[in-house]
């Protein structure tokens, strides 16, 4: 019961600390940047974001993959041994123990 209630605030406090830390903290570099007689402009204005759909879709894959993978675990857990039997996709279940290893062999 308290944890229905505690998880929203807590939830939402953390996103308005960030927030929070993230705008005081870019107000406080622009304001050091004035004391030292530099224009803010120059420094911070940034150029075309030639990699921004790149992260973007990185992002969206990663969710989706996990999300998928999570899936996949979750169908396939022990409770649900007449599913796994029926279904060979399930026994990508160490796949969670191998896929760290591919990255470092490449």
């Amino acid at each position: 019961m308290l944890t229905e209630i505690l998880v929203p605030i807590v939830a939402m406090a953390t996103i308005f600390g960030i927030v929070y830390v993230v705008i005081t903290a870019r107000n406080r570099e622009r304001i050091s940047m004035i004391e030292k007689g530099v224009n803010p402009k120059d420094f911070l204005s940034a150029g075309p974001n030639v990699y921004g759909i790149l992260k973007w879709a990185l992002l969206l894959l990663g969710v989706g993959l996990g999300l998928f993978i999570g899936s996949l675990f979750d169908t396939c857990s022990p409770p649900n041994r007449a599913y796994q039997a029926a279904n060979p996709a399930c026994e990508l279940d160490p796949a969670i123990f191998i896929l760290p290893e591919i990255p470092g062999r490449l």
